[in-house]
């Protein structure tokens, strides 16, 4: 059982939420330099609200990995399916990148009891090259 938020991560689970429902991945995804480009050209970083939210997570997401597992979480409980490609090569993928083998237990547990988490982590580059972690 995981436990529960503090009152800052409460406030910096709704910045990201601000942030999500502000910038989302293109879908379908830019295949080419070209695609990519218009939509880069074309998108909004969103509000500062939003943004220093995103940077603050992905700080956490390094320097405390106990916080940002809660918040990451609890974003993917609160956010809808189409954010989760924007969480998962975001701060669940730094997150994925520092710690994945200090939450091996906690990761495979959601794994197996979470199809939230689930289908976000098949948006993680992760999902195809670590082994412990199949889905």
């Amino acid at each position: 059982m995981r436990r529960q938020i503090t009152e800052p991560e409460e406030h910096l689970v709704s910045a990201c939420l601000v942030h999500l429902s502000e910038q989302r991945l293109p879908h379908p995804f830019p295949k080419t330099e070209e695609e990519y480009s218009r939509w880069s050209d074309a998108s909004d970083l969103g509000s500062a609200v939003g943004l220093n939210g995103w940077f603050q997570l992905y700080d956490l997401a390094i320097g405390d990995p106990e916080s940002a597992w809660v918040i990451i979480l609890e974003l993917l409980e609160r956010s809808t399916s189409s954010d989760w490609p924007t969480l998962a090569a975001g701060p669940f993928g730094t997150f994925l990148a520092h710690h994945s083998r200090d939450y091996a237990d906690e990761i495979a547990t959601e794994l197996t009891d979470n199809p939230a988490f689930r289908e976000m982590y098949r948006w993680t580059r992760h999902a195809d090259s670590n082994e412990s972690f199949r889905i």
